[in-house]
C-alpha cells in the first residue's frame, strides 16, 4: 500500500470537513500545507490519504482480534478497514506536539498539545519504552492501561507486552493457552539476509516479532538468504541459505524475452538495441522484481532446504509473500 491521494483538493476538504479539527487549526493547516511545513496537523491530515482497495479492506476487517499500531495516525485506517481502537494497542514514543517544537525551534502550541492528548484517548492499551513517558501518559490518560516496555537493562520487557496483549484479548488468550493444539514451533521466512542487524525496517519489524516468540519459550527458526554460517542469537535459531547461482540468474535464462521487454519499456539501456544483455545487477534488483518471486522456484536445492526447514514446523511466518508458493506446498503437505 504505497500510493496516496494526489490532488490537493482531497486534503483541503479533508481538513476543512474534519470534527477533529477546531477551525483555528483547520486555518492553520491551509497556511502550513501550502507553504510545505510539516507540523503535527499536516502530518496527521497527510496520513489519511492512503489508498487501501476495497478488496484488501474487506480482507483486513475479518476475525482480526488484535492490532499493533505505532502512531495514532493509524486511526485513519482502523476507520476504513472497520477496526474498533478497542483492539488496539498504540506504541508512544514520544508527543508530537513536543517533537514539532523541538524541531521548529518554538514554543509547544498548547491548543495542539491538548488535540493531541485527546486522540490518545481513543485507544484503551497503551505502550510505550520510555519509563517517565509512562508516568506522564497515566497521568494524562487516567482511562487507560500503559505498560512500560523497557527494561533495566535497556531490553524489551515481553512479560509486560504479554500482559497488554492478555489485556485486550482476555478469554481468546485463556482459550488458546488450554487448547489442545498450542503452537510451540515456528519457521519465519526472510527473504532478505539482514536480520541479525536490525537495521532495515523489515528487519527490525520481524525482529521484534521473532524475539517474542522466542521468549514466550517457543521454539523459533529464521530462514534467510546469505553467506553467513547457521547460528543462534538470543534463543532464536538463524538458518542461512546461499544459492549456487547469483541472485536472478536462473530467471534471466528462462525469461529472456521478458527480461528485454522490460528493459526496453523502462529504457535502461542508453541504446535501443533490444539485444543489449544481461541487465547488470544492480538494474536488475531495482527495476525487475518478478525475479524475487519466480527465482527460487527454478532453485531445487533452495526448496529441498525450504522443505527440511518447514517439516515440522507448527506455524510459518512469511516477511513478505516472495516465497509463498513454494512454502504453501509444503505447509499443506505437512499438516
Amino acid at each position: 500500500m504505497q500510493d496516496y491521494y494526489p490532488h490537493d483538493d482531497f486534503y483541503d476538504n479533508f481538513a476543512k470537513n474534519s470534527t477533529n479539527l477546531s477551525p483555528a487549526q483547520r486555518e492553520q493547516y491551509l497556511q502550513d500545507y501550502y507553504a510545505r511545513k510539516s507540523t503535527l496537523i499536516t502530518d496527521w491530515v497527510q496520513s489519511v490519504g492512503l489508498i487501501i482497495p476495497l478488496e484488501l479492506q474487506n480482507k483486513l476487517g475479518e476475525n482480526i482480534d488484535l492490532v499493533y499500531a505505532d502512531s495514532f495516525f493509524c486511526q485513519h485506517y482502523l476507520k476504513k478497514l472497520d477496526l474498533a481502537s478497542a483492539r488496539t494497542m498504540l506504541e508512544v514514543d514520544k508527543f508530537y506536539a513536543y517533537d514539532d517544537a523541538l524541531r521548529q525551534k518554538r514554543e509547544i502550541i498548547e491548543q495542539d498539545f491538548q488535540w493531541e492528548i485527546e486522540q490518545l484517548k481513543l485507544f484503551a492499551v497503551l505502550l510505550t519504552t520510555a519509563e517517565p513517558l509512562a508516568f506522564k501518559l497515566q497521568e494524562l490518560q487516567s482511562q487507560a492501561t500503559v505498560y512500560s516496555l523497557k527494561t533495566i537493562d535497556q531490553d524489551i520487557d515481553y512479560n509486560q507486552l504479554n500482559q497488554a496483549i492478555t489485556h485486550i484479548l482476555k478469554e481468546k488468550v485463556l482459550s488458546a493457552t488450554n487448547s489442545k493444539n498450542v503452537v510451540k514451533k515456528f519457521v519465519m521466512l526472510y527473504p532478505w539476509g539482514d536480520m541479525e542487524e536490525r537495521r532495515s525496517g523489515a528487519s527490525q519489524r520481524s525482529g521484534k516479532v521473532a524475539d517474542f516468540l522466542a521468549n514466550q519459550g517457543l521454539d523459533v527458526t529464521v530462514f534467510t538468504i546469505g553467506d553467513r554460517r547457521s547460528n543462534w542469537q538470543s534463543q532464536v535459531h538463524y538458518r542461512y541459505f546461499k544459492s549456487g547461482f547469483s541472485r536472478g540468474e536462473l530467471v534471466q535464462k528462462i525469461y529472456q524475452e521478458a527480461f528485454l521487454s522490460w528493459q526496453k519499456m523502462l529504457d535502461i539501456s542508453t541504446t535501443n538495441n533490444i539485444n543489449f544483455f544481461p541487465l547488470s545487477q544492480q538494474e536488475l534488483a531495482k527495476n525487475w522484481l518478478p525475479w524475487i518471486y519466480y527465482g527460487s522456484r527454478f532453485d531445487h536445492k533452495f526448496q529441498q532446504t525450504l522443505e527440511r526447514v518447514i517439516d515440522g514446523a507448527d506455524a510459518v511466518l512469511l516477511e513478505y509473500p516472495f516465497w509463498a508458493a513454494i512454502a504453501g506446498r509444503y505447509v499443506v503437505v505437512g499438516g
